[in-house]
């Protein structure tokens, strides 16, 4: 394939009939413009990623699983440029490394993941994501519209150890959920700069929704069924959280939030994990305007469809109406 003048190849990856039997062997043939394509379930393997490539994801729905103490992808120095990874579902089911790590990397770099679904179930207290270096660019990382549930013992959906740049870490239009021991979101970076941006994410069943030690922008954001839904340290005070809804926070910081939801009232089925808004719900129509920052939902619907943003991942669509005419 030919984007301008330069030639972009799709690497394909399964047990037979495809270009490599590894993702190792297709990323070592790769140049910095071409895609992996995953079209087989994946098992025990894990990959550091040390070289540019343009991306990693799955045209039919396969499934990427590692396993071990190494992290099932890991993103190292020789990453100079944006890499996507999305349409796949990722986990780590046994032993003490995290599904995506983002160690080290070089001059703009940048990590995109999106319509991904990231588990951790391999017990044993690890993060799902963690993000150690100092991001410098904006929206440096960058995750939408994913799915990121961890175990019993994970400690973090997302962590952020070191990201210090003002807007390098953008979160929106994801469920992260079933953190009973960890937190949804960690930034424990103590900066002034506002770091990270959570527009729009449904974060639930959390030992803490977020902690924060830096400033963020938290836009849109439905904290429910969570032991505790915010917890602010450091320069974190100064945290703009608006248009939240909250069900366990008391606290009244920043404007416009809403605080006393139960999980039952907003959500369709709580218990089946569908958490779209009910028609009577008070996060609907309730958001912040963020038009040309949150254009769409987790299922890719156009926001706003009613009369303002909703708050959370999923955007209630409108009734239909029909007319008679007699």
């Amino acid at each position: 394939m030919r984007i301008g003048s330069t030639i972009m190849a799709i690497l394909t990856v399964c047990s037979s009939g495809c270009d490599y039997t590894t993702i190792g062997a297709a990323v070592s043939a790769a140049t910095s413009v071409d895609y992996i394509d995953i079209q087989e379930d994946i098992i025990d393997e894990t990959l550091i990623l040390n070289k540019n490539i343009a991306g990693i994801f799955s045209s039919n729905g396969s499934s990427w699983n590692g396993t071990g103490s190494t992290d099932t992808l890991r993103l190292l120095s020789g990453l100079t440029q944006e890499l996507e990874v999305y349409d796949l579902t990722m986990d780590h089911s046994s032993g003490v490394g995290e599904v995506i790590r983002f160690s080290t990397y070089g001059t703009n770099a940048k990590l995109h993941v999106y319509d991904c679904i990231l588990n951790r179930t391999a017990g044993n207290g690890q993060d799902i994501v963690i993000i150690n270096p100092d991001i410098t660019i904006t929206d440096g990382v960058f995750f939408e519209r994913c799915w990121i549930e961890g175990d019993a013992s994970a400690t973090a959906g997302i962590e952020c150890s070191n990201a210090a740049t003002t807007n390098s870490i953008r979160i929106q239009n994801c469920v992260i959920l079933n953190l009973p021991s960890g937190s949804g979101i960690v930034n424990y970076e103590n900066t002034t700069n506002s770091v990270v941006r959570c527009f729009n994410n449904t974060i639930f069943n959390c030992d803490t929704g977020i902690i924060m030690a830096s400033r963020g922008d938290f836009r849109n954001n439905i904290f429910a069924n969570n032991t505790d839904d915010v917890s602010l340290t450091g320069s974190s005070s100064d945290a703009d959280f608006t248009y939240n809804s909250f069900e366990e926070q008391t606290s009244p910081f920043g404007s416009n939030n809403i605080f006393g939801i139960t999980s039952t009232n907003e959500f369709e089925d709580e218990a089946t994990e569908d958490f779209h808004l009910k028609f009577d719900a008070q996060s609907k129509d309730a958001g912040s305007d963020l038009s040309g920052i949150v254009d769409d939902d987790y299922d890719d619907l156009e926001r706003p469809l009613g009369a303002g943003y909703d708050i959370g991942a999923f955007e209630r669509p409108v009734p239909l109406t029909f007319g008679f005419v007699g």
